[in-house]
């Protein structure tokens, strides 16, 4: 499943999206006849996986600009003669960086229109977020409201009785070849630099993808670009407008207590065999790595075991640039303001930002997290700061956090935290002010 969704959330346009993610693909598809495979055996199993978000006739040309390009790419350029090759399999998930915190229920209306667009143009399966996802993690509610959108579309609009129901229109006609003629252009500034694999070390696509995303928050905090209920027909919120879920801690603990069980209960030298395997196969440019993995799976190896089998071949990924919407925008929203911003990756370990912090003698950490591990994380870091000298650098977090866990937070000694609704001017204004007076005072 080759993924585009990321690429759209991360701030990207829908033709960036469009062009990255089939560049990908064809990527793919050069490695696995660079491996002696022919196209036609490996091409039918390949799938896409799509963002749609709320430019309704803009996502419905991309999906059609898709099918058109693989298909054309396919047959022309890699000799496909088997027709499944030629089918481009989609899923499309509905956009979570278009939910808003402010007033949540018109969440469910952007779904529901990035859903239709979807299945108008032409998707074989559909995620649709929850209307409450820029709270928190969603309730079984939300969820099921999430799922009878999908149902109503299926059941009772009749939209899936046609292929392809807006073939002809002059304008969605229109917009689909320009999306196909941006795309191609993308692809040949792939080729000259180089290829996909070092478009992507080089930073290119992600530099791409961080000027677009910067230039959408600026027009969304400008109001250039309309976003109801935030720039337009705000309304004065209630303090709480929905009812969010709260994460039992007894859960992640039950968890832990079950992997503690397994790895004592386990044959520990059957495992240990099959992470050799799996390192074995890493070192062999012709080894089918997949083999030995489902091995130690089925010896109940656990993910992080045999991810260490991989870093420990490889070593760690280092991203040239930011490519996380949130992280990013802030990020060059505090060098605008004449910070300097040190980035410590997608995804470190509480561990790997304190040292770095201290490390590099930093004035604030800035954390952002949508996965509902806030509370574990943020006090982490903090605690290891104060294990490692640094307990005096502050620590700020970003992210879907709960209200009801701000204050528990704060009380933990984070000393900001920035929900979905905080303008960039006002981050930077309380960052400044807690350096000013917490930092700078002890200098």
């Amino acid at each position: 499943s080759i993924s585009g969704y990321h690429i759209r959330e991360a701030g990207s346009s829908a033709i960036q999206e469009l062009a990255f993610t089939l560049a990908d693909g064809f990527g793919y598809v050069e490695l696995g006849k660079e491996a002696g495979l022919h196209v036609d055996e490996f091409a039918p199993r390949l799938s896409f996986f799509f963002n749609s978000t709320m430019d309704f006739f803009e996502e419905i040309a991309k999906f059609r600009a898709a099918r058109r390009i693989w298909a054309t790419v396919m047959r022309e350029k890699y000799g496909a003669k088997d027709p499944r090759s030629l089918l481009m399999r989609f899923h499309t998930q509905t956009s979570g960086a278009s939910l808003t915190w402010q007033q949540p229920l018109n969440n469910i209306v952007r779904t529901t229109i990035e859903a239709l667009a979807g299945v108008l143009g032409g998707t074989q399966s559909l995620h649709t977020n929850s209307f409450d996802e820029a709270w928190a993690l969603p309730t079984e509610k939300a969820v099921e409201v999430a799922l009878r959108t999908q149902q109503i579309i299926a059941e009772e609009t009749g939209v899936s009785s046609v292929v392809d129901p807006l073939g002809g229109s002059y304008y969605v006609e229109w917009l689909t070849e320009q999306m196909e003629e941006e795309a191609y252009k993308y692809f040949d500034r792939i080729e000259s630099a180089g290829g996909i694999l070092k478009a992507i070390t080089s930073g290119y696509l992600q530099r791409e993808i961080a000027e677009n995303s910067y230039r959408l928050s600026k027009r969304a905090e400008s109001g250039e670009d309309s976003v109801v209920g935030v720039n337009k027909y705000s309304v004065e919120e209630e303090e709480k407008p929905i009812e969010t879920l709260k994460i039992d801690f007894k859960a992640q603990r039950r968890q832990i207590q079950r992997l503690k069980q397994v790895k004592k209960s386990r044959d520990s030298a059957k495992v240990r065999a099959a992470l050799d395997k799996i390192a074995r196969a890493y070192e062999s440019e012709r080894e089918n790595s997949i083999y030995p993995m489902l091995e130690a799976v089925a010896a109940y190896g656990t993910l992080g075991e045999i991810i260490e089998v991989g870093r420990t071949a490889f070593g760690e990924w280092k991203e040239p640039i930011i490519l996380c919407r949130g992280i990013l925008v802030l990020a060059r929203a505090f060098r605008d303001a004449g910070m300097e911003v040190i980035y410590s990756g997608l995804l470190p370990t509480p561990e790997q930002v304190a040292r770095m912090a201290v490390d590099e003698d930093v004035d604030v950490v800035a954390l952002s997290l949508l996965n509902g591990a806030h509370m574990t994380a943020f006090p982490r870091v903090k605690k290891l700061l104060e294990k490692t000298g640094g307990g005096e650098i502050l620590v700020v977090g970003g992210g879907i956090i709960p209200e009801d866990d701000k204050p528990k937070l704060l009380k933990l000694g984070i000393t900001g935290l920035y929900g979905p609704g905080t303008s960039l001017e006002e981050i930077i204004a309380h960052v400044k002010d807690r350096v000013r007076k917490e930092r700078w005072k002890e200098r």
